[in-house]
């Protein structure tokens, strides 16, 4: 998948994940409460992945471009983010050397984890490299939509009705992405 679609993805895939409780609200009149386990360990996944996509990027746009890491640049994220800095490709390495120190952290840490204000940070920072490199254009903002229906009678037998559910992501007014299931309601 090239870089461009796999930030997108990943940007909706954030929007979701922030808005988790969003199915839930429409099954209920009664909002959701936010789930601490997940409010900390969505960011902090989402982080990993966040970082994955970087080094996916950098490491495309070197080879793309045909630059090879000089004798004393190790081949990973940080060789990749030091060498890009070094040569003035990018103009944030240390920003990036703090997601990546993040995502270390996250990986290697039993305790370490990111915020949601961490991540919103990261992606900026991430995003902020990927437009500069050319692989996207302007910050997308998602939002995430939910939508019920009335219940719609049937007409087979035992079954009293069904009622769809909706969920978009949003960019703008066009979708970004939608999922729709079917409740069904059946008589004793």
């Amino acid at each position: 998948m090239e870089i461009r679609q796999l930030w997108r993805v990943f940007l909706v895939e954030r929007a979701l994940a922030r808005d988790y409780q969003t199915p839930y609200q429409l099954s209920s009149m009664i909002p959701a409460a936010r789930n601490p386990i997940l409010e900390s360990l969505l960011p902090s996944l989402l982080h990993v992945k966040l970082a994955s996509i970087l080094d996916a990027a950098l490491e495309e746009y070197l080879d793309t471009n045909e630059h090879t890491l000089p004798k004393g640049y190790r081949n990973d994220l940080n060789g990749r983010i030091c060498y890009c800095s070094d040569s003035g490709l990018i103009d944030n390495g240390d920003d990036l050397h703090e997601v990546r120190g993040l995502r270390n952290d996250i990986g290697h840490e039993p305790d370490a984890g990111a915020s949601w204000d961490d991540l919103d940070r990261d992606v900026c920072r991430v995003h902020h490299t990927l437009h500069h490199l050319g692989f996207v254009g302007p910050l997308q903002n998602f939002r995430v939509h939910g939508e019920r229906s009335a219940m719609v009678k049937a007409d087979e037998p035992g079954v009293l009705g069904r009622q769809t559910y909706t969920i978009r992501v949003m960019d703008g007014d066009k979708r970004a992405a939608e999922w729709s299931w079917t409740n069904t309601l059946y008589d004793d």
